[in-house]
């Protein structure tokens, strides 16, 4: 996030990997009026669940980890219109390769589906924490695909593991 060139930039890789939202879709249709700080959430409009009856849209935590991001982006935003994302909005933007430059500025190596992949990454966190249909809805998945393609099992998880002592029985 530290390589992003802008606060702009840095709010976009925030909301996909502190918020889950897909990108570009919900991340370019996010309106400063539908960010609540008061209530800390955020109503997503998603296009891409929108044909299924009442998915349309969410309401998702503004996570403590989001809430810095956009409030810088909001002190850098006054006069600039009603969406969050103002400068990368036009047809000429690839927000997939512009990011893939980012990731190469912060010396790592472009992953595939990067965007899915930040997704990826908040929900298995999330799972951690909190009921699984919390994280479903909050991420705009079913339970199914949930599981089929966003948990993910890392490093944290085969750490933890080494750390619980196996109860034997006696010999």
């Amino acid at each position: 996030i530290d390589a992003c060139p802008d606060a702009q930039w840095r709010l976009i890789f925030a909301l996909a990997r502190y918020g889950a939202l897909r990108c570009p879709s919900e991340i370019l249709e996010l309106k400063w009026s539908d960010i609540d700080l008061d209530k800390q959430e955020m109503l997503v409009r998603s296009e891409k669940t929108a044909h299924h009856v009442g998915q349309g849209s969410r309401r998702v935590p503004v996570f403590n980890e989001l809430l810095p991001f956009i409030e810088d982006a909001r002190e850098l935003s006054v006069g600039k219109g009603e969406y969050l994302i103002h400068r990368y909005r036009d047809a000429e933007s690839n927000l997939r390769t512009q990011l893939h430059r980012i990731i190469k500025r912060a010396h790592l190596e472009p992953w595939p589906k990067a965007f899915q992949n930040l997704r990826a990454s908040r929900a298995t966190d999330l799972v951690l924490h909190h009921p699984m249909h919390v994280v479903s809805e909050w991420t705009g998945h079913s339970i199914e695909t949930m599981k089929k393609f966003y948990l993910q099992v890392t490093d944290e998880h085969r750490e933890a593991a080494l750390q619980v002592k196996p109860q034997l029985p006696p010999a």
